[in-house]
């Protein structure tokens, strides 16, 4: 029997969130505002700030009667069809109806619009991917020569108030580039303006320097996959997670015990928000890419996934109303909204944050009978969907939950293990606050599941002399999984206060209030693994960080490094870097290279240790003098710890390192290319530069070699990109040596060279 709609308030907005997850077409915008209205829900429109600044621009083409051609260009799910549809129906703008919008054709012409200036006639292509029609080709070819010849000729003086032609294409980056380089494919007939404009589109596609393009002073560029930084997934969440619908769920029957309303207030927590930042910049950096669309699927899969493909919906939390109200667990010390192992709803949003509720490699406990057998079952089902969601491969490259260490697992199972000699190494205070956190945030009962498992693994053992027997192989697999889902709750739950800073994230340049900073000192834990545990003495005063500086009596040391649980230990430490760079810029920019020097001191430690991590790469040495202030250039290029590193020049091979940004010639120095991401650079005057792009997997890669925790086996797309730095490097300090030798340079060159030095009372430079 159906239930009564006053006893489910809110089910027509949580049935219209859940058209945004798995298997659903109201991803795409021409499905957003029909499905809204017909559960008579206002759609999500999210008016980010960047948007407002284009939408400015094109307006005010509008007003001055300007002929313009403007591109929204971006990858599939940016939002481009979002914000042309915004435009067409706002009355400030083109002023059409929503029904307007969805009986015209993908490509409209002759769209007429009276401003103060005179008529408008737009031409809106929604997609450019579907314009294949010759006639339509052939008649938008017209309008931008059209375009063209009244930018060459300006206003005509007869007429100052003709005729304004604006078009307005939407399209991913490269179908722009093919689409134009068709429609101008007789090279012939282009005008010289047309050419140019060509080019400049190649440019702009090709190696993302729009300077060409934006030259033009009829063409307009704006790219729709720069708008979601920080500041906008910020907003998303807090549209989405406070709107005004959620309170109708205040009068539902089921607000006590409803896993909906959990998850949301799951998913409103500020140390959540902080970390899930953190991931969307460190995949970014890495070269993904994030849209609205894949915000809006993760949101709603959060709120709602289920360990099947079917979406929570209010009538399905009233029939699961006898496992959402509050039970115990046999060895469970909450009592609070723990779910049988067999229900729909059995899945948390930890988990589904990274699609694992819908994941091929994720496996079900699924129960038998009255709950006292049990058997593994592979969800394949989701094994084609997987690949078309990219937004959770992405987040899973990150490995959250899958990596640990033997102290945390050891504290995680202190209180499951009868054995007292494998619980006495684990401080008892951790242990305290470990389960003070499980009582705070773990309603899903991983805690005391995982204890059951542990039970069923001992008891599997006891009974069985066969270690490979099914029942063991359960219990292990059961542990396993139960223990990563463990991981990626204390991944959300544990806070690291002197790097988890929510406004650094949103602000990185501190433009609108200077973000707090730790005073780490020099003497950093270069060289040495630093354990993840911080002993919790009665006097804080001087305690080391996880970092290896010292920590003031106000900043709390964090349970635990919580980037430990992931691929990326040192996360944390590269975004430190990174935004210290953003708010240490110095001098002018590079114009050939659109990059900035920065004075990278405040992040010293971490600098420093990636420059031993660098040497250590570069040498296969462990032990370098001065390894954190000079880069030595052997003549090895393997980057084999077995192989030797000769150095055949110290004066010219061993290049000082310039941390504040200043030196100018033959010296290593940190600087913010055009995309604010930092680059290690190697300058030589009349030269060139040798750059080295630092991402989020490279940095690891470096840290972890300067800490001393993984072999030179690491990754070959992060040695090849070391070999091709050294090997710039060297050819640049070999061909200005050949340069000297054949007498190229000049004396003034030569001058300018030498460099003067002072010698200790030892002999050594100064």
């Amino acid at each position: 029997m159906a239930q009564p709609v006053s006893e489910l308030p809110n089910q027509n907005f949580i049935s219209y969130l859940s058209k945004y997850g798995l298997n659903s077409n109201l991803q795409f915008d021409e499905y957003v505002t029909k499905s809204a209205r017909d559960l008579g829900i206002q759609a999500f429109n999210f008016d980010l700030p960047l948007l407002a600044s284009y939408r400015e621009e094109i307006m005010s083409a509008v007003a001055n009667n300007h002929s313009t051609l403007i591109l929204l260009t971006g990858r599939a799910g940016d939002g481009k069809t979002h914000f042309l549809r915004q435009l067409f129906t706002d009355p400030e703008s083109i002023g059409h109806s929503t029904e307007d919008w969805e009986r015209v054709p993908n490509c409209c012409f002759d769209i007429n619009t009276q401003t103060a200036s005179g008529t408008v006639t737009f031409t809106l292509i929604k997609d450019f991917t579907n314009n294949d029609k010759p006639a339509d080709n052939e008649r938008l070819r017209n309008t931008i020569e059209q375009i063209v010849r009244q930018n060459e000729e300006g206003p005509s003086k007869s007429d100052p108030n003709e005729h304004c032609q604006i078009v307005i294409i939407a399209g991913n980056h490269g179908k722009i580039m093919e689409r134009f380089q068709n429609l101008f494919s007789d090279s012939s007939k282009q005008s010289q303006s047309v050419g140019t404009f060509i080019s400049a589109l190649e440019t702009y596609m090709l190696e993302h320097d729009d300077r060409q393009l934006k030259a033009l002073p009829w063409v307009q560029s704006h790219d729709m996959s720069v708008c979601l930084g920080a500041p906008e997934i910020k907003k998303i969440f807090d549209d989405v997670l406070g709107s005004k619908y959620w309170q109708n769920c205040e009068h539902c029957a089921h607000a006590s015990y409803c896993p909906i309303l959990r998850n949301r207030a799951v998913m409103r927590d500020e140390l959540v928000l902080t970390r899930f930042l953190q991931l969307h910049e460190l995949i970014v950096d890495n070269g993904q890419h994030f849209t609205v669309r894949n915000m809006m699927l993760l949101l709603a899969n959060a709120i709602l996934g289920t360990n099947t493909q079917e979406a929570m919906s209010c009538s399905l939390v009233a029939a699961q109303e006898n496992h959402l109200k509050p039970q115990a667990i046999e060895g469970s010390s909450i009592h609070d909204n723990i779910v049988e192992p067999d229900s729909l709803l059995a899945s948390n949003p930890f988990d589904n944050i990274f699609g694992l509720n819908a994941s091929a490699n994720k496996y079900e406990i699924m129960s038998q009978g009255s709950g006292k057998g049990f058997k593994r079952k592979s969800t394949l089902a989701f094994a084609s969907q997987e690949k078309t969601i990219p937004i959770f491969a992405d987040l899973r490259s990150i490995a959250v939950g899958q990596f640990s260490t033997k102290l945390i697992d050891d504290m995680i199972l202190a209180d499951h293990s009868n054995n007292a000699d494998e619980c006495a190494d684990i401080n008892p205070d951790l242990c305290a606050q470990y389960q003070e956190i499980i009582n705070k945030h773990d309603h899903y009962g991983l805690n005391a599941r995982l204890k059951q498992a542990y039970h069923r693994l001992s008891q599997g053992l006891l009974n069985n002399d066969d270690v490979d027997s099914e029942a063991v192989l359960e219990a292990l697999h059961n542990i396993q999984e139960h223990l990563n889902s463990l991981h990626r709750l204390l991944f959300f739950t544990v806070k690291h206060p002197q790097l988890d800073n929510l406004q650094d994230l949103l602000d990185p340049k501190g433009q609108s209030a200077a973000a707090p900073s730790i005073n780490f000192s020099r003497s950093s834990s270069l060289g040495r693994a630093v354990s993840p545990f911080i002993r919790r003495n009665a006097n804080p005063l001087g305690r080391s960080s996880t970092l290896g500086g010292i920590v003031s009596a106000k900043a709390e040391p964090p349970l635990f490094a919580p980037y430990m649980l992931t691929g990326y230990t040192f996360a944390l430490q590269y975004l430190k870097l990174k935004h210290t760079a953003m708010k240490h810029v110095i001098g002018g920019q590079d114009q050939s290279t659109l990059s900035r020097p920065v004075n990278i001191k405040a992040a010293l430690d971490e600098a420093s240790a990636l420059m031993v991590g660098l040497n250590r790469a570069f040498t296969g040495l462990m032990l370098l003098h001065g390894a954190a202030d000079f880069l030595y250039i052997t003549t090895t290029n393997k980057l084999n710890p077995m192989a030797q590193s000769i150095l055949l020049d110290r004066q010219r091979y061993c290049v000082k390192v310039d941390y504040e940004g200043i030196a100018r010639d033959d010296a290593v120095r940190f600087e913010l290319n055009a995309n604010d991401l930092v680059d290690v650079v190697f300058h030589q005057a009349g030269n060139g530069n040798s750059r080295l792009h630092l991402t989020p997997k490279l940095f690891e890669y470096l840290m972890s070699l300067a800490s001393g925790k993984v072999s030179m086996s690491f990754s070959s797309e992060c040695h090849n990109e070391l070999a091709a730095f050294k090997a710039s490097i060297a050819a640049k300090i070999s061909k200005r040596s050949d340069e000297f030798d054949r007498g190229v340079l000049d004396v003034e060159q030569m001058l300018h060279s030498v460099l003067v030095c002072k010698l200790n009372a030892y002999g050594d430079i100064a």
